[in-house]
C-alpha cells in the first residue's frame, strides 16, 4: 500500500466551480448529470464541503467525466476562465495586473499549488513574449481536464498587462499525466 498522499484540491475552488456550473447549465441538465455521478461526487453538490477543506481529486475527476457528456471543450475552457475570475481575490487581481507576464510565469507554480495538490507545475520564459507552462504527475486526467486548465491558465495571464494572450496545448494532454502549454502575448 502506498503512503503517497492522494491528489486533492481546495474545496473553495470546487464550490466556485459548482456555482459556475449552475449558471452554465440548465437545472434539468445539471440534475441529470449529477444523478449519473458516483455517490461521493454527488455529495459535492448535495452536501458541499467546507470551503477550507480539501476534496479528493477522484471526486473531481468523476464530476468532469460526467460533465463531458454535456459540455464541449470550449465550455470547459470557459468554466476554467470564469473560475479563475472569481477565485482570485480583488487584492490578488490588483497585484497580478501590476505584474508583468514574465513575473506571473515565475509565480505560476505557486499559484498552482494554492489550488491543488495534483502534480506539479513548472514554467519558463522561452522568448521575449513567450513562455511554456508544464504540468507533470497529474492523475485523473482527461481531455476535459486539459481544456479546463487551458481556461484557468489563460485567465491568469489575461489579468496581467499582456495583450492578445494566446495559449495552446503543445505536448501531452489527453490521458497522459503531463501537459505543456505555450503562451504568447503582445
Amino acid at each position: 500500500m502506498s503512503d503517497a498522499p492522494k491528489p486533492r484540491a481546495k474545496a473553495s475552488g470546487i464550490l466556485t466551480f459548482i456555482d459556475i456550473l449552475r449558471e452554465m447549465l440548465d437545472a434539468e441538465t445539471l440534475e441529470r448529470v449529477i444523478a449519473g455521478m458516483p455517490e461521493d461526487a454527488q455529495r459535492l453538490f448535495t452536501h458541499p464541503p467546507l470551503s477550507t477543506s480539501w476534496v479528493d481529486d477522484a471526486q473531481i475527476a468523476a464530476v468532469m467525466r460526467a460533465l463531458s457528456g454535456v459540455m464541449s471543450k470550449a465550455q470547459f475552457k470557459e468554466l476554467g476562465r470564469r473560475q479563475m475570475e472569481r477565485d482570485m481575490t480583488t487584492t490578488y487581481k490588483v497585484l497580478v495586473r501590476l505584474a508583468t507576464p514574465k513575473t506571473i510565469v515565475k509565480r505560476a507554480p505557486l499559484i498552482w499549488s494554492t489550488y491543488t495538490e495534483n502534480g506539479t507545475m513548472s514554467a519558463e520564459i522561452t522568448g521575449e513574449r513567450e513562455a511554456l507552462v508544464r504540468l507533470d504527475g497529474v492523475v485523473n486526467r482527461s481531455e476535459t481536464f486539459w481544456a479546463y486548465q487551458h481556461g484557468t491558465i489563460s485567465r491568469v495571464f489575461e489579468f496581467t498587462r499582456a495583450k492578445q494572450v494566446e495559449i495552446e496545448l503543445v505536448e501531452g494532454g489527453g490521458e497522459l499525466g503531463y501537459g505543456v502549454f505555450r503562451l504568447t502575448w503582445a
